[in-house]
């Protein structure tokens, strides 16, 4: 008998709706594998860099002035030498990305699991096991749950960093997946977890994943309520 494929819930989360610790705990109720930070991890040891230094570049695509501005820091051969930036982005977008989808692919072969983030229902979205879901809420609830998160000094402050990683996720899909960040039709559910709170949301997420799972003749035994 072929092996069964692994069953993958990725998450994709606008900054603030709490994406990353709704899939921390559906990973412990289900006693999946959970793959957030360690991707990054992964990729910043495969590329030689520092974690923190990739963070920088995560699920966001270079903008054109900034692929502009990598160029000229790098020098054409009549130039005035320019040390290059750390990293140039028009180079290292694709880079990180490819590095990433191994990865991601690579996790999905060998473990049930949870995948936050970095594209992961776009790049296994020909994974028979996968499960798609997207998380988000109202801009102002974002806004305070970030301000308090990251100890911001004011809600202006929270206000330009949510917008700008909106803009950074929504131009890495479109640059990578050619796809909208937000439309619906690329997930199995979209949920405002603003609105129905997180007990709700992990009971959805359990029961989907429980669904996919007897879908593929492999039901999951762990509990399907919070403990």
């Amino acid at each position: 008998m072929p092996d069964q494929p692994h069953i993958v819930l990725t998450i994709s989360r606008q900054m603030g709706s709490g994406g990353s610790p709704l899939g921390l705990r559906v990973a412990r109720q289900l006693g999946f594998a959970y793959f957030d930070r360690e991707i990054l991890n992964q990729a910043a040891q495969t590329l030689g860099l520092e974690p923190d230094d990739v963070a920088r570049y995560e699920e966001r695509a270079s903008s054109y002035w900034e692929r502009v501005m990598g160029a000229l820091a790098a020098g054409g051969p009549d130039a005035t030498y320019t040390p290059p930036p750390p990293l140039l982005p028009m180079i290292f977008d694709d880079r990180l990305h490819e590095v990433q989808k191994r990865i991601i692919i690579d996790l999905a072969s060998k473990f049930d699991a949870v995948v936050v983030g970095r594209g992961g229902g776009a790049i296994l979205k020909d994974h028979p096991g996968v499960v798609r879901v997207f998380a988000y809420a109202p801009l102002p609830v974002r806004i305070q749950a970030i301000m308090e998160i990251y100890h911001l000094p004011t809600l202006g402050r929270a206000r330009q960093v949510v917008e700008a990683s909106d803009k950074d996720r929504q131009r890495f899909a479109r640059s990578v997946f050619s796809a909208e960040w937000t439309d619906a039709r690329h997930y199995d559910l979209c949920l405002d977890t603003a609105s129905i709170g997180f007990d709700v949301a992990e009971k959805m997420l359990l029961d989907l994943v429980r669904h996919k799972a007897q879908s593929l003749g492999r039901p999951l035994t762990a509990p399907a309520t919070p403990a």
